[in-house]
């Protein structure tokens, strides 16, 4: 598979399987967006601001995927407005409910 350009899109409580995703993703050669994930302990940090979604959706737009981290299949209104949104620009999306499924990524 040639080099991707992937955002990553998911609950802020999955943050850490957000960032082995990119780990993975990054290593395999692609280049990887993520949201703008809030410090762990930033006071007064609101990782729903409107110029964080709008820099998100443009990340989106700009993709070739948009990986959704999804375990348990869970997935929040925020991701829900994100799914939307990259299925209006006919962006493909894939759901990665754990590390492995992101193998669909990397060559063999």
């Amino acid at each position: 598979m040639q080099r991707k350009i992937i955002t990553i899109s998911g609950s802020y409580r999955f943050r850490d399987m957000m960032m082995d995703a990119y780990d993975e993703l990054t290593k395999w050669g692609h280049l990887v967006w993520l949201p703008g994930l809030p410090r762990e302990n930033a006071k007064g940090s609101t990782p729903h601001s409107v110029s964080a979604y709008f820099t998100h959706a443009e990340k989106i737009r700009r993709s070739d995927y948009l990986v959704v981290i999804c375990p348990g299949d869970y997935i929040g209104e925020s991701t829900s407005v994100e799914l939307n949104y990259a299925s209006a620009c006919h962006i493909p999306i894939a759901y990665i409910r754990d590390l492995d499924d992101l193998l669909v990524f990397h060559d063999s």
